[in-house]
Formats: structure tokens, C-alpha cells, sequence
């Protein structure tokens, strides 16, 4: 029963030989392309992200800051809804909030977070890649020397 299925492994083999050559190619590919960007290609990388201002006040128009404060101030005199004394309320809840995450993040360095994130989802493909394609190319490597061995003694 063996000899009739012998394809199966020899194919099995060379598949999963490929799927790790593959993977490490693609690893090698994307490392390449993080030094390149680093040492070579300096500007390719520019922050592209653009960050946004808060959100519009939900009223007709977009006002500043300090004008959503004038108007909150102004909340009881300026005959305003409650929904609408809310809504100011609101914005500048969120406004603050803003503020304090930008804050934040213009102390993280983006540029050096995604080439980290690049460099270890690379280095995760190689690390997976090599000894899935080692492993199944020395075991074809393997079969092959034993099969020359066997065609040797058999003509012996």
C-alpha cells in the first residue's frame, strides 16, 4: 500500500519546503526594505499621518475653543436648548480630552514605532520561515541521498 502512495510525501515535502522559502523571503524582503529606509532612503518614511482637530460643535458651525467657552458661559442668557447647553458641554469634554492625548502622543516618536513594528513582524517571518524550510528541505536531502543509495544497491 505504501508503494502506490508514494507521491504524498515527496509533494508534501517540497510544498511545505516552498511555503518556508517563501516566508523567509518575504522576511528578508521586508528587513532589506527597513534599512533601506533607514540608512539609505532617510525621507521615505515621513510621517504621513496628518492629526485631526476635534470634533465640529454639533451646533450649525465649527467654532474655536474659546468661542464654544463664551458661548457656554452665555448658556442661560443666550435662550439655549438643554440638548443644546449639553452638546457644548460635551464638546469641550471632549475637547479637553483632545488636547490631552495629543499631549500624549507628540511625545511618542511614530517613525520609530512603525519601524519596530515592521522590523518584528520581519523578524517573526524569518524566525518562522528558516526552520520550517531547513527542516523539510534536509529531510528531502535526506530522501534523496537514501533513494540513490537504494538505486545504488539495487544495481549492485
Amino acid at each position: 500500500m505504501s508503494k502506490k502512495i508514494t507521491w504524498i510525501r515527496p509533494v508534501y515535502l517540497y510544498l511545505m519546503s516552498m511555503i518556508g522559502l517563501v516566508i523567509l523571503i518575504i522576511g528578508g524582503i521586508t528587513i532589506l526594505q527597513l534599512l533601506l529606509k533607514i540608512f539609505i532612503f532617510t525621507n521615505a518614511d515621513t510621517d504621513r499621518w496628518s492629526r485631526t482637530m476635534p470634533p465640529e460643535l454639533y451646533l450649525e458651525t465649527s467654532r474655536s475653543a474659546q468661542e464654544v467657552r463664551e458661548l457656554r458661559d452665555c448658556s442661560n442668557q443666550c435662550d439655549f436648548t438643554e440638548e443644546e447647553q449639553k452638546q457644548i458641554t460635551a464638546w469641550l469634554a471632549d475637547y479637553e480630552s483632545w488636547k490631552e492625548s495629543e499631549g500624549e502622543l507628540a511625545k511618542i516618536d511614530q517613525r520609530r514605532v512603525n519601524r519596530e513594528r515592521q522590523a518584528s513582524t520581519s523578524l517573526g517571518m524569518i524566525l518562522v520561515g528558516l526552520p520550517l524550510w531547513l527542516y523539510h528541505w534536509s529531510v528531502i536531502k535526506r530522501d534523496k541521498k537514501r533513494d540513490k543509495e537504494e538505486l545504488k544497491s539495487e544495481q549492485t
